[in-house]
């Protein structure tokens, strides 16, 4: 973690205007009319200030002041060594600057607890639990891995995130453009399809029961295979058993392959709900693709 060190001293007395010198080392490309901010009252002995864009609260930086003649009994020094300690095991929020008299640090969402939830069992196992589910998704992912190695699904080059928004439909000359590839690369086929058919669900109020049944899913596969056949021979030279055999062997690998395309997605969005600054419920939606695994997993499993 590369943190800002400035020679710079905040009057506590005019700390709010001040602290605007700190944002605008972390945050260059802020402009001083979208930024709101936050007083935090709860502090003793030091002044905290909370700064955001007025419509990016995901990305919210504190702002603190040292109380006056506080370093006389407190080492500030060693606060920062065990800050930058602490962030590198993921216990501690980002520490973007140090100033002479303060910290600059990234905003952690949620509430603080009161001295009736801090009794609360949900609260004080609460650390086993979050390491519980990272070890968790670790083994699911290896138990998929594994699973989804035995079908030999073909390499090729893939887009690997044809969401709804990502496919431009021409009405005027019928055709269907992809578009946004910085996902694309060489993968799976079969995760491809699967992805593809997880995003039936839409992105703004993604819905699940969207995701297509077996009848679409063998109509979409079975226009698949003719078309490759078509942009390879110029026309498909495929008996119909081959055909109905590719569909079915492409059923089963795409249904499988959703699982990681959820499982791919879900942490995806744990990271982005981290660091991102973006304006959306990444957390959220992380929720929704991890259950929809839980919830399709021994089905698909089964195929």
């Amino acid at each position: 973690m590369c943190v800002l060190k400035v020679d710079i001293i905040i009057n506590p007395d005019n700390a709010l205007d001040e602290a605007y010198q700190i944002i605008k080392l972390v945050r260059k490309d802020w402009k001083k009319e979208d930024i709101k901010h936050k007083i935090f009252e709860n502090g003793i002995t030091n002044k905290l200030y909370g700064f955001h864009k007025c419509n990016g609260k995901n990305d919210t930086i504190l702002v603190r002041i040292n109380g006056s003649g506080t370093e006389r009994f407190l080492d500030r020094s060693a606060e920062v060594k065990s800050f930058e300690l602490l962030h590198k095991h993921k216990c501690a929020p980002n520490l973007y600057c140090i100033f002479t008299n303060g910290l600059c640090y990234e905003f952690i969402h949620g509430s603080t607890i009161t001295r009736e939830t801090i009794r609360s069992p949900d609260i004080f196992k609460i650390t086993d639990a979050m390491n519980s589910e990272k070890v968790k998704l670790e083994q699911e992912i290896t138990e998929l891995e594994h699973h989804l190695e035995a079908l030999q699904s073909r390499t090729v080059f893939c887009h690997n995130d044809l969401l709804v928004h990502n496919i431009i439909h021409t009405k005027e000359t019928g055709k269907i453009t992809f578009i946004d590839y910085e996902y694309a690369s060489f993968t799976y086929e079969a995760f491809d399809i699967g992805n593809h058919f997880c995003e039936f669900a839409g992105v703004e109020d993604i819905d699940f029961s969207f995701y297509p049944d077996e009848v679409l899913q063998r109509e979409w596969l079975r226009f698949y295979v003719l078309a490759e056949q078509k942009f390879k021979h110029g026309n498909c030279c495929l008996k119909e058993d081959d055909i109905n055999e590719q569909v079915d062997q492409l059923y089963i690998q795409a249904n499988k392959f959703s699982l990681a395309a959820h499982l791919l997605w879900g942490i995806w969005g744990l990271l982005q709900a981290r660091f991102s600054q973006i304006d959306f419920d990444f957390a959220g939606y992380s929720k929704l693709r991890l259950n929809e695994y839980y919830k399709r997993k021994e089905e698909f499993l089964a195929l």
